[in-house]
Protein backbone atom coordinates (compact mmCIF):
# COMPACT_ATOMS: atom_id res chain seq x y z
CA UNK A 1 0.00 0.00 0.00
CA UNK A 2 1.15 3.59 -1.23
CA UNK A 3 1.50 6.44 1.31
CA UNK A 4 1.92 9.87 0.19
CA UNK A 5 4.68 11.26 2.77
CA UNK A 6 4.15 15.32 3.57
CA UNK A 7 7.60 16.77 5.21
CA UNK A 8 7.59 17.96 8.38
CA UNK A 9 8.33 21.82 6.78
CA UNK A 10 5.69 21.22 4.75
CA UNK A 11 3.02 21.00 6.57
CA UNK A 12 0.34 23.69 8.20
CA UNK A 13 -0.70 21.26 11.00
CA UNK A 14 1.62 18.85 13.13
CA UNK A 15 0.00 18.30 16.47
CA UNK A 16 -3.56 17.47 17.35
CA UNK A 17 -5.86 18.46 20.64
CA UNK A 18 -7.75 15.44 21.72
CA UNK A 19 -9.56 16.83 24.93
CA UNK A 20 -10.95 13.81 26.66
CA UNK A 21 -9.80 9.96 26.53
CA UNK A 22 -9.62 7.13 29.22
CA UNK A 23 -6.87 8.05 31.73
CA UNK A 24 -5.45 4.86 31.18
CA UNK A 25 -4.16 4.94 28.04
CA UNK A 26 -1.12 4.97 27.68
CA UNK A 27 1.65 6.63 25.30
CA UNK A 28 2.93 3.62 23.19
CA UNK A 29 -1.02 3.08 22.76
CA UNK A 30 -1.96 5.98 21.53
CA UNK A 31 0.96 6.79 18.65
CA UNK A 32 -0.54 2.98 17.97
CA UNK A 33 -3.84 4.16 16.77
CA UNK A 34 -2.70 7.40 15.30
CA UNK A 35 0.45 6.19 13.23
CA UNK A 36 -2.46 5.17 10.61
CA UNK A 37 -2.15 9.00 10.32
CA UNK A 38 1.38 9.89 10.55
CA UNK A 39 4.81 9.34 12.11
CA UNK A 40 3.98 10.36 15.72
CA UNK A 41 6.96 12.10 17.13
CA UNK A 42 5.58 12.88 20.94
CA UNK A 43 2.61 12.99 23.12
CA UNK A 44 1.97 15.26 25.78
CA UNK A 45 -0.83 14.08 28.76
CA UNK A 46 -2.43 17.00 30.37
CA UNK A 47 -5.59 17.09 32.89
CA UNK A 48 -8.76 18.11 31.57
CA UNK A 49 -8.78 22.06 30.70
CA UNK A 50 -5.53 22.48 31.84
CA UNK A 51 -4.86 25.94 32.55
CA UNK A 52 -0.77 27.72 32.20
CA UNK A 53 1.06 27.53 35.42
CA UNK A 54 1.82 24.74 37.69
CA UNK A 55 -1.62 23.71 39.34
CA UNK A 56 -3.42 20.58 38.28
CA UNK A 57 -6.63 19.50 38.96
CA UNK A 58 -6.73 15.67 38.20
CA UNK A 59 -9.77 13.54 36.89
CA UNK A 60 -9.49 9.58 37.52
CA UNK A 61 -11.28 8.61 34.67
CA UNK A 62 -10.69 11.16 31.81
CA UNK A 63 -7.39 12.90 30.79
CA UNK A 64 -6.74 15.17 27.38
CA UNK A 65 -3.71 14.55 25.25
CA UNK A 66 -1.54 16.79 22.63
CA UNK A 67 -0.14 14.52 20.05
CA UNK A 68 2.59 15.94 17.58
CA UNK A 69 3.36 14.55 14.38
CA UNK A 70 6.81 14.14 12.87
CA UNK A 71 5.33 13.62 8.83
CA UNK A 72 1.34 12.72 8.50
CA UNK A 73 0.83 11.12 5.01
CA UNK A 74 -2.87 10.19 3.91
CA UNK A 75 -2.90 6.69 3.82
CA UNK A 76 -5.93 4.28 4.15
CA UNK A 77 -7.72 6.29 1.15
CA UNK A 78 -10.32 8.74 1.74
CA UNK A 79 -10.28 8.22 6.29
CA UNK A 80 -6.67 9.58 6.31
CA UNK A 81 -7.00 12.50 3.46
CA UNK A 82 -10.38 13.60 5.91
CA UNK A 83 -8.96 13.30 9.07
CA UNK A 84 -6.26 15.77 7.90
CA UNK A 85 -8.95 17.74 5.88
CA UNK A 86 -11.03 18.97 8.95
CA UNK A 87 -8.24 18.94 11.30
CA UNK A 88 -6.75 21.51 9.08
CA UNK A 89 -9.76 23.64 8.36
CA UNK A 90 -10.21 24.11 12.52
CA UNK A 91 -13.39 21.09 11.99
CA UNK A 92 -13.10 18.39 14.46
CA UNK A 93 -12.68 14.69 13.04
CA UNK A 94 -14.45 11.49 15.33
CA UNK A 95 -11.78 8.72 15.97
CA UNK A 96 -13.93 5.34 17.06
CA UNK A 97 -11.76 3.47 19.58
CA UNK A 98 -12.59 -0.23 20.14
CA UNK A 99 -10.74 -2.40 22.27
CA UNK A 100 -8.70 -5.02 19.95
CA UNK A 101 -5.45 -5.68 21.52
CA UNK A 102 -4.46 -6.84 25.42
CA UNK A 103 -2.20 -3.83 25.44
CA UNK A 104 -5.78 -2.06 24.85
CA UNK A 105 -8.31 -0.49 27.99
CA UNK A 106 -11.56 0.61 28.41
CA UNK A 107 -14.64 0.14 26.72
CA UNK A 108 -15.84 1.55 23.62
CA UNK A 109 -14.81 5.35 23.25
CA UNK A 110 -14.83 8.33 20.71
CA UNK A 111 -11.42 10.45 20.63
CA UNK A 112 -12.47 13.90 19.01
CA UNK A 113 -9.21 15.09 17.37
CA UNK A 114 -8.63 19.06 16.61
CA UNK A 115 -6.27 21.09 15.70
CA UNK A 116 -3.52 21.83 18.04
CA UNK A 117 -3.66 26.09 17.79
CA UNK A 118 -0.56 26.05 20.78
CA UNK A 119 1.96 23.65 20.20
CA UNK A 120 4.29 23.36 22.85
CA UNK A 121 7.92 23.12 20.98
CA UNK A 122 10.23 20.50 21.23
CA UNK A 123 12.91 20.79 24.02
CA UNK A 124 16.17 19.19 25.27
CA UNK A 125 15.59 19.68 28.54
CA UNK A 126 14.56 16.89 30.77
CA UNK A 127 12.01 17.50 33.61
CA UNK A 128 14.63 18.40 36.43
CA UNK A 129 16.33 21.16 34.03
CA UNK A 130 12.87 22.37 33.73
CA UNK A 131 11.38 22.07 37.00
CA UNK A 132 14.76 24.41 37.83
CA UNK A 133 14.47 27.04 35.16
CA UNK A 134 10.70 27.37 36.86
CA UNK A 135 12.27 27.79 40.32
CA UNK A 136 14.41 30.46 38.68
CA UNK A 137 11.72 31.98 37.21
CA UNK A 138 9.70 31.78 40.61
CA UNK A 139 12.17 33.17 42.68
CA UNK A 140 12.61 36.15 40.31
CA UNK A 141 9.25 36.85 40.34
CA UNK A 142 9.28 36.99 44.02
CA UNK A 143 12.06 39.21 43.97
CA UNK A 144 10.43 41.85 41.29
CA UNK A 145 7.41 41.84 43.81
CA UNK A 146 9.50 42.52 46.79
CA UNK A 147 11.24 45.29 44.72
CA UNK A 148 7.67 46.39 43.62
CA UNK A 149 6.18 46.60 47.14
CA UNK A 150 9.54 48.79 47.80
CA UNK A 151 8.58 50.74 45.08
CA UNK A 152 4.97 51.59 45.99
CA UNK A 153 5.74 52.24 49.68
CA UNK A 154 8.90 55.22 48.04
CA UNK A 155 5.86 56.51 46.55
CA UNK A 156 3.61 56.60 48.95
CA UNK A 157 6.26 58.69 51.25
CA UNK A 158 6.52 60.87 48.43
CA UNK A 159 3.03 61.62 47.90
CA UNK A 160 2.57 62.25 51.95
CA UNK A 161 5.76 65.01 51.57
CA UNK A 162 5.00 66.90 48.61
CA UNK A 163 1.03 66.83 50.34
CA UNK A 164 2.90 67.94 53.78
CA UNK A 165 5.33 71.08 51.38
CA UNK A 166 1.93 71.98 49.57
CA UNK A 167 -0.01 72.62 53.00
CA UNK A 168 3.04 74.44 54.29
CA UNK A 169 2.88 76.97 50.98
CA UNK A 170 -1.02 77.35 51.56
CA UNK A 171 -0.24 78.18 54.84
CA UNK A 172 3.00 80.21 54.13
CA UNK A 173 0.68 82.34 51.49
CA UNK A 174 -2.52 82.58 53.55
CA UNK A 175 -0.08 84.26 55.92
CA UNK A 176 1.57 86.56 54.06
CA UNK A 177 -1.54 87.70 52.58
CA UNK A 178 -2.99 89.09 55.80
CA UNK A 179 -0.04 91.14 56.55
CA UNK A 180 -0.15 93.20 53.06
CA UNK A 181 -4.10 93.19 53.55
CA UNK A 182 -5.32 96.68 54.05
CA UNK A 183 -8.80 97.72 55.59
CA UNK A 184 -10.98 100.46 54.11
CA UNK A 185 -10.68 102.22 57.45
CA UNK A 186 -6.98 102.61 57.05
CA UNK A 187 -7.37 103.47 53.88
CA UNK A 188 -9.13 106.28 54.78
CA UNK A 189 -7.24 107.42 57.44
CA UNK A 190 -4.06 107.15 54.98
CA UNK A 191 -5.80 109.40 52.70
CA UNK A 192 -7.07 112.32 55.70
CA UNK A 193 -3.52 112.17 56.63
CA UNK A 194 -2.11 112.88 52.79
CA UNK A 195 -4.73 115.37 52.75
CA UNK A 196 -3.30 117.52 55.63
CA UNK A 197 0.12 117.21 54.66
CA UNK A 198 -0.74 119.06 51.44
CA UNK A 199 -2.98 121.96 52.84
CA UNK A 200 0.19 122.10 55.94
CA UNK A 201 2.69 122.63 52.87
CA UNK A 202 0.29 125.42 51.00
CA UNK A 203 0.34 127.52 53.76
CA UNK A 204 3.67 127.34 54.68
CA UNK A 205 4.87 128.65 51.29
CA UNK A 206 1.39 131.23 51.34
CA UNK A 207 -0.62 129.71 48.79
CA UNK A 208 -3.84 129.47 49.07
Amino acid sequence: MNSTVYATNNANVMSIYIPRMDIRHSEHYVAHVLQQFGSVKRIDFTTLNKKPGFDENFDNIFKSAFVHFDVFWDCLGPNGRQFWTEVENDKSYSLKITPQHDYQIGQKEFWICLKNKTPVRTTMMNIHQVVENSRYLENLVLEQGKQLLKQAEEMNELKALVKTMLTFDQQLFEKNDDCFSVTDSETESESSSNNKRVFNSCDLCGNE
